[in-house]
C-alpha cells in the first residue's frame, strides 16, 4: 500500500524534480523554516517557478456511477456501471485513479469516503469499471439505489492555474516544472508568485481571473442594484454610526441586496512587487 506520509525535508529539497515519483503523491514536507509542501505531478505541460497551480478536473466519466452485483470475492473491489467513453475522450486507464477517493453519494452506503488503491482499465463493452479499495471492505452499497463518485487524488495530473480557475487552487510551483515531472508543491509559508495589478502589504491574495498562474487582491464584488428591485438576500453589514462626535463609529445593520460569493483568499502580502513581477505572499492554503 502506498501511503501519503508527512516528512521533514531540507530547504533544498523543495527545489528538487523527478521523472519518477520518490514518494506517495500528496506526501506532506515541512522544512525547518515553517514552509511546507505537497508531492504533486504535473500534467503533460509544463508549469513556470512561481506560479499558482490548480488540481486536476473532476472528470464526468466517473462521476454519479451506479454500482454493478457484487460478484467478485474480494470485499474490497467495487464495480462501476455506466462508466461510458465519450468520442473525444480515451477511455479510463488502469490506475489513473490509485490514491485518490471514492464517496458514496446517495443510497446504500450513502456518506462512507474510501481511499483508492487501484482501478482497471474502463471496459468499453459493458461500461463497467472495477475499483479496489485499500484496507478493508466497503459498507452498505446496493445495487438500486447507491451512487458513487471516483476523485484523482488532486495533486495529480495538476497544471497552471486557468484564468479564472476551473479547478481548486492548491498551491504554487516553487521551481520550475517539465511536462509529467513529480515535484514539492508549496502549500504554506512565503513564497514567491506572480503578480497581477496592484498588491499591499497584509492584504488577502486570490488567484487571477484574467491571468493564468497569477494572484492579485482578494476582494468581494459589490453588484450594481437597480431602482425598484428587490433583492430577497439578507444580512448583516459594518455601517458608520450617525454621531457627529465620532466619525469613525460603526455598528453592525441589517441590509437587504444581491449575494455574492468572495475571492478565496490563497494567503496574503508580505512584500508587493509590480505588476507582471512576483510578490511574496504567505501562502495559508494549508496549515503549517
Amino acid at each position: 500500500m502506498s501511503k501519503q506520509l508527512n516528512v521533514r525535508g531540507e530547504a533544498a529539497q523543495a527545489l528538487e524534480t523527478w521523472s519518477t515519483k520518490t514518494w506517495p503523491v500528496g506526501t506532506r514536507m515541512h522544512v525547518p523554516d515553517g514552509r511546507v509542501f505537497r508531492l504533486a505531478q504535473a500534467t503533460a505541460t509544463a508549469i513556470a517557478v512561481g506560479r499558482a497551480v490548480q488540481a486536476n478536473q473532476p472528470d464526468m466519466r466517473v462521476r454519479n456511477k451506479g454500482v454493478a452485483v457484487r460478484t467478485d470475492p474480494n470485499p474490497s473491489v467495487v464495480t462501476l456501471t455506466g462508466v461510458n467513453t465519450p468520442s473525444d475522450q480515451s477511455a479510463v486507464q488502469a490506475n489513473d485513479y490509485a490514491e485518490g477517493l471514492l464517496y458514496v453519494i446517495s443510497g446504500g452506503g450513502a456518506g462512507y469516503v474510501y481511499r483508492i488503491e487501484s482501478n482497471t482499465k474502463a471496459d468499453s463493452l459493458t461500461n463497467t469499471l472495477k475499483v479496489i479499495i485499500e484496507a478493508g471492505s466497503v459498507t452498505g452499497l446496493a445495487q438500486t439505489t447507491t451512487r458513487i463518485t471516483l476523485l484523482k487524488n488532486r495533486f495529480r495530473d495538476v497544471a497552471l492555474s486557468d484564468a479564472p480557475p476551473s479547478a481548486a487552487v492548491i498551491g504554487v510551483s516553487s521551481v520550475a516544472v517539465a511536462a509529467s515531472a513529480y515535484f514539492w508543491l508549496q502549500t504554506h509559508g512565503a513564497a514567491a508568485v506572480l503578480q497581477e495589478g496592484e498588491l499591499a502589504v497584509n492584504l488577502p491574495v486570490a488567484a487571477s481571473k484574467t491571468t493564468s498562474g497569477a494572484v492579485r487582491l482578494a476582494t468581494v464584488t459589490v453588484p450594481n442594484t437597480f431602482s425598484g428591485i428587490r433583492n430577497d438576500t439578507g444580512g448583516l453589514a459594518v455601517v458608520p454610526t450617525i454621531q457627529p462626535a465620532d466619525a469613525r463609529a460603526e455598528r453592525l445593520a441589517p441590509v437587504s441586496g444581491v449575494g455574492v460569493v468572495p475571492d478565496l483568499p490563497l494567503g496574503y502580502v508580505l512584500d508587493p512587487g509590480y505588476d507582471g513581477a512576483h510578490a511574496l505572499v504567505h501562502l495559508s492554503i494549508e496549515g503549517g
